[in-house]
């Protein structure tokens, strides 16, 4: 018998955040007619103690058994309630958050009225999907107590000293035949000026000596498998093969210097060198006997279209070697040609007063008048007096960008971890899950992340340790379990599923009547949704995101006999790119159309064609997917396999008489509010023009 629905309704104010541009009293007013709805009140701060422990009275006195929380976003506090209803004695699962502050009240602080009318409508969509969750329990599996750590340069050797420290047996493996990495071609480190190679061969001796680290040098990492808790790594030492398995994994394989190669003579010229090779020169002082003058320019091969970031060590590196060749030889002329002098909180004022003390002189240049080098004189046009000048040089120093190492991409795809465009990998959530991973037994540092100095490398390894250790002293790992579900009746055993899935979590097997099904491993699962999308005989479902819960907020979107309303878009966003960005929008105020009604998926990949017609069958006027950038995917290639389902589907909104621009496909970033608010402005005015859809219901 089915349990009689008792939902709690709590509607945060956030002080004013909230309340300031909607109607609480009338909201709640609202939600109380909802089928299910036993108690709905308003809190003034929903996550403090006193806001706590409120909901928990309210659960137990009143009997609820589903709660749901109307207020900020649940990529920062669904595990806060659901932590409360659990200590109240209701499953964490039948608990449902809506995002009525960042999405809904501080977007569209000019109507109080249109942002009371979409809360009420976003609570509804809550509701619907919150009506139709099961209980679910999680799962646990014994950890395995050893750590590995791919990569021996700063990053690797710290975290494993701190791993060591802390009692866990470390495995480190270096594909160089000694320890030290990028770190072995620097002589001082900044800003402390410590001897670099002082520090590597301290760090060294202390993972040599220390009985918790077994050192694997000119070896490389071969293959990877299994999941959080329990990985099984081969590693190849001089064609001698190792198989061990670790509970967690420590990314820290640093990164390379770009060499480049044609600029300025650069290869060919013995008088043109890189910064770091120029690093190298500064403590070998024979090298210096006929040099006179050294020009150094920044930004070569960065800030480009090949390479557009900034490396942010560049210029830190450029001045600290420049005040060091000039007390070192003080004959000796340096000047810098700089684009923007990139300081990072990195490089100090006072680094600069010391540099400008000792005369080197800083002249900043523009790449569309690039500098040039004819016969041992650079010419150029300082921008910062407006004059042509040149300099003639005996050697010729080019502060090139860190890149990403060259098999970036076979570690992604081993490890299967996301690595962007560039061959960095990524954070799951930069702001929330720092140098971290979708699989939480995975974590990155250093400047395979993204380029780091010596002691944010150092940082990072610290706290990554830290974390994984933790981990692996709790001895079990808990899954929650919402992952993919085969129901084997409807198997046919097509293998779909198995080609599309990013993480080798489904195998197939014989079953009872001696067909193939598919089986799914709840901790290799991670839950992104491509499977059941694929699934012709819809045998594949995912625990609490399944086809019907998101079907019952489509049909919450739209009030029936509403024929008067603006234009309506449904917004399928993506938990990483495109519900972040719209996050974003919120927490900076930017304003758009309240006609945005956002349905949170964890993956673009997750979006079935049948969620778009149901949209568009339902009353929508345009509808949205907004997912994470190409190369971002924290799934891997979810965005690709979005892009190309909805490429398919044009096609088939046409022959409905659908106009395609109603169907609307973004790739943002967590972080483009402004993007985010924009788009949500002209695809309104887009829908204004075109007007009302073919596929209303009359």
């Amino acid at each position: 018998m089915t349990e009689e629905l008792k939902i709690g309704v709590f509607v945060c104010e956030c002080g004013n955040e909230i309340s300031g541009s909607i109607d609480i009293n009338k909201l709640i007013s609202e939600v109380s007619k909802n089928p299910g709805v036993a108690l709905a009140r308003k809190l003034r701060y929903g996550c403090s103690e006193e806001g706590r422990d409120e909901i928990k009275n309210a659960i137990r006195r009143q009997n609820l058994n589903r709660v749901l929380v109307a207020g900020c976003t649940p990529r920062t506090h669904e595990s806060i309630f659901r932590r409360i209803c659990e200590e109240a004695g209701v499953n964490r699962f039948l608990f449902e958050m809506v995002n009525i502050k960042d999405q809904c009240s501080l977007v569209h602080t000019q109507s109080k009225r249109k942002a009371t009318e979409k809360a009420g409508v976003l609570t509804r969509m809550g509701l619907a999907r919150l009506s139709l969750l099961e209980p679910r329990e999680p799962m646990n599996i014994d950890i395995t107590p050893f750590a590995l750590v791919i990569g021996g340069g700063i990053a690797g050797m710290t975290s494993a000293l701190s791993l060591a420290k802390q009692g866990i047996l470390v495995k480190l493996v270096e594909r160089e035949s000694e320890l030290g990495g990028t770190l072995r071609n620097l002589g001082k480190v900044y800003p402390s000026m410590t001897d670099a190679a002082e520090l590597i061969r301290a760090k060294t001796e202390s993972i040599k000596e220390n009985p918790n680290i077994q050192l694997f040098t000119k070896t490389a990492v071969a293959k990877v498998s299994g999941h959080i808790g329990d990985y099984h790594v081969t590693v190849m030492e001089d064609k001698k093969e190792h198989n061990f398995s670790v509970g967690g994994i420590i990314l820290a394989t640093g990164a390379s210097v770009f060499e480049p190669n044609g600029a300025f003579g650069y290869g060919k010229e013995k008088n043109v060198i890189t910064q770091f090779q120029f690093e190298h020169m500064l403590y070998h002082p024979w090298e210096f006997e006929d040099i006179r003058s050294v020009v150094m320019i920044q930004c070569i091969g960065a800030r480009d279209e090949a390479r557009p970031y900034c490396s942010r060590i560049c210029c830190m590196t450029a001045v600290k070697n420049a005040a060091v060749l000039r007390e070192s030889y003080p004959n000796i002329q340096v000047s810098i040609l700089f684009r923007d002098l990139q300081t990072a909180y990195i490089l100090s004022q006072e680094d600069l007063d010391r540099a400008r003390g000792l005369d080197v002189k800083f002249y900043r240049y523009n790449p569309a008048r690039a500098p040039k080098l004819r016969n041992g004189r650079v010419s150029f046009y300082d921008e910062l007096s407006g004059k042509n000048r040149g300099i003639s040089c005996n050697l010729l120093v080019l502060s090139s960008p860190l890149i990403a190492q060259g098999d970036a991409r076979t570690l992604s795809d081993m490890l299967k971890i996301p690595v962007d465009d560039l061959g960095f990998f990524p954070d799951t959530q930069v702001k929330l899950r720092p140098l971290q991973f979708l699989d939480k037994g995975i974590y990155v540092c250093g400047a395979a992340h993204w380029p780091a100095t010596v002691a944010e490398s150092m940082y990072q390894a610290s706290g990554v340790a830290a974390r994984l250790a933790r981990q692996l002293s709790k001895g079990r790992i808990e899954s929650e379990g919402l992952i993919a579900e085969v129901d084997e009746k409807l198997c046919r055993g097509c293998e779909s599923c198995l080609e599309v899935c990013s993480f080798d979590a489904i195998t197939m097997e014989t079953g009872k009547d001696m067909s193939n099904i598919s089986k799914v491993d709840p901790f290799l699962c991670k839950g992104c949704g491509a499977c059941t999308v694929v699934c012709p005989g819809g045998a594949m479902s995912i625990h609490h995101y399944t086809n019907q819960q998101f079907f019952a907020q489509i049909d919450a979107t739209v009030t029936s006999g509403d024929k008067s309303r603006e234009p309506l878009i449904l917004g399928f966003c993506c938990i990483w790119g495109g519900y972040a960005s719209a996050d974003f929008a919120g927490a900076k105020g930017l304003q758009y159309p309240s006609n945005l009604k956002i349905i949170r998926v964890d993956c673009s990949a997750r979006l079935d064609p049948a969620f778009i017609l149901r949209a568009f069958e339902v009353g929508a006027d345009g509808v949205l997917i907004a997912g994470c950038p190409t190369g971002d995917c924290h799934y891997q290639n979810g965005n690709e396999r979005c892009q190309r389902l909805s490429e398919e589907m044009m096609p088939i909104l046409s022959l409905l008489g659908i106009e395609r621009e109603r169907l609307r496909v973004e790739w943002i970033g967590a972080d483009e509010g402004q993007r985010f608010a924009q788009l949500i402005n002209e695809f309104s005015a887009k829908l204004e023009k075109l007007g009302p859809s073919s596929s209303r219901p009359k």
